[in-house]
């Protein structure tokens, strides 16, 4: 099956805000993060309050969160969500399961490819535009992003959350 091709994402100006003051967190109410923008890379800490980094993308305009370099804690800033492509959320364990169903995918998403396992709805469509009517994040498990020019191996992330609305392609894989 061949890629579907999209108009338009990972090409809209950025549009993040300026650091912000937030008051000092203790550290075990951080959790660990990395956000990959259409302008770069972030990793940092946020205060997810119990909830799913995908609510919290679906239920607000931006995200807050802490910056980190080299290991050292550094500004709070608000990434706005809609320049957003893939973000790699801390562990959540959750008492419910809803059921989806599991395929795996390639997305070329910005400067980055995404493979892995989409969960989709049991009746869901991993084809571009049914998803953008039904939901702005697409979950992943069993991720591995790697730059389009293949400049590098990657990294491997149990979880990765994908902005749909950014997806430039998208297709459906054998994960051997």
């Amino acid at each position: 099956m061949g890629f579907w091709t999209l108009g338009g994402g990972g090409s809209a100006p950025v549009a993040e805000r300026p650091p912000i003051t937030q008051p000092a967190a203790e550290a075990s109410e951080l959790e660990p993060i990395r956000i990959f923008t259409i302008s770069g890379e972030y990793a940092g800490s946020i205060k997810p309050h119990g909830q799913r980094v995908t609510d919290l993308l679906n239920g607000q305009p931006a995200l807050l969160i802490r910056l980190e370099e080299q290991g050292q804690a550094q500004e709070w800033v608000s990434i706005d969500r809609d320049t957003i492509l893939v973000v790699a959320p801390p562990p959540f364990t959750s008492g419910r399961r809803i059921h989806r169903q599991r395929r795996p995918i390639q997305v070329k998403i910005g400067t980055w490819l995404v493979t892995g396992i989409a969960h989709t709805s049991p009746m869901g469509s991993v084809d571009p535009t049914q998803l953008r009517s039904r939901q702005r994040f697409l979950p992943m498990t069993d991720v591995r992003i790697t730059p389009v020019d293949g400049s590098a191996d990657g990294e491997q992330f149990a979880v990765a959350i994908v902005n749909v609305s950014n997806v430039d392609e998208l297709r459906e894989v054998s994960l051997a």
